[in-house]
């Protein structure tokens, strides 16, 4: 006789069994997993009754920057927060709720804010596309409206536990994650490419940048002919959640350095063009026109620097210059993001964000 196909007996009844198992203990880990970061959400939400930890205020300096404005519910999971070439800046924060929130930087007002989803909650990296406010999460990449935060689309990245880096280039939406690279239409969602991320570091326009197997140099390829474009010993730049590149023109990227400097590479070259031996504790910043970059060091003193030969134009300094000795082996989160109008501030210590003036731009 000839048995049922749909019967299994011995090993492959066992081996079937242990597949079933199997899938259903990483359904009930994703199930844990879920719990706990909406668990951890939750709690943050909860001490947003407490006083912050450190109320700051900047000092005002003669010719220098000044602080126009300061929005005190910045409390957030990590360091998203961005500016659009208008006049609008987006933070997500956990105060009242996990919201991603967009402030008129002209006013300082609230223009709206927009309650997240669990799914959509621990926004990790912001930025702004034409009409849309992206968000990318550990899970998902997702694009808000500009105008009132309506959520337009939601594309799902993977099951999470990587870093997360979102990119704007050109027409593309470029999100690092973890050992793979997406590149998504920021209209309508759809992945236009998924691949291992390899030894790549960053990609600006037609330029591809590797990092050498040891770390210690870079080398770029052209990103339609694969050609070798140049090879140099120039020490790698960051890729972190807390410090992207940044473009000041199609030409030139404003980076920080493992050892929290801050330097432009020439990406024609590959050689860097200036660099800052100050220790920075946010990401560079460079406004809308290119011509300057902005910057947080640990002195808590916000710089304008000139982003074409890195010179100091202004800068403004915030107190206390120091993190009280209770403090000190904490970490916290600290941002830059430039609008047109000027430059946001957010410090991770005191759940603020201030809106500065922008440095004089003239000749």
């Amino acid at each position: 006789m000839t048995q049922s196909p749909s019967v299994t007996t011995g090993p492959a009844r066992w081996s079937a069994l242990m597949r079933i198992c199997s899938a259903r203990w990483w359904r009930a880990m994703d199930l844990v997993w879920l719990v706990v970061i909406s668990s951890f959400v939750l709690l943050l939400s909860s001490c947003a009754s407490q006083a912050p930890l450190l109320p700051r205020e900047a000092a005002e300096t003669p010719e220098g920057l000044s602080v126009i404005w300061s929005f005190d519910e910045a409390r957030s999971i990590g360091y998203p927060l961005a500016g659009d070439a208008a006049s609008m800046v987006y933070i997500y924060t956990v105060v009242r709720e996990s919201e991603l929130v967009a402030i008129d930087f002209d006013t300082g007002a609230v223009a709206w804010r927009r309650a997240l989803p669990a799914i959509l909650r621990g926004i990790q990296s912001i930025a702004t596309w034409n009409q849309f406010v992206l968000s990318a999460t550990t899970t998902e990449l997702s694009a808000y409206g500009r105008e009132w935060g309506n959520l337009v689309w939601s594309t799902l990245l993977g099951t999470g536990h990587v870093p997360v880096v979102l990119q704007v280039d050109g027409d593309v939406a470029r999100v690092y994650y973890g050992e793979r690279l997406f590149e998504v239409d920021p209209t309508s969602g759809v992945i236009l490419k998924d691949m291992p991320l390899g030894d790549i570091l960053w990609i600006q326009g037609a330029y591809v940048i590797h990092v050498t197997p040891d770390r210690r140099g870079m080398w770029a390829t052209n990103a339609f002919s694969e050609e070798l474009l140049w090879n140099t010993n120039e020490v790698p730049f960051l890729r972190k959640e807390w410090s992207a590149p940044v473009a000041s023109d199609p030409e030139n990227l404003v980076v920080g350095l493992s050892d929290r400097s801050i330097c432009s590479l020439h990406i024609l070259s590959g050689q860097y063009s200036w660099c800052r031996s100050e220790v920075y504790l946010s990401n560079p910043s460079v406004d809308v026109d290119g011509r300057i970059a902005y910057a947080l060091t640990t002195g808590f003193v916000l710089q304008a620097l000139d982003a074409v030969n890195g010179d100091l134009l202004q800068a403004i300094q915030f107190s206390p210059s120091t993190l009280p000795a209770s403090l000190e082996n904490q970490v916290f989160a600290y941002s830059v993001a430039t609008t047109r109008s000027g430059v946001s501030v957010l410090f991770g210590d005191s759940w603020q964000l201030f809106g500065v003036t922008g440095a004089d731009r003239s000749p």
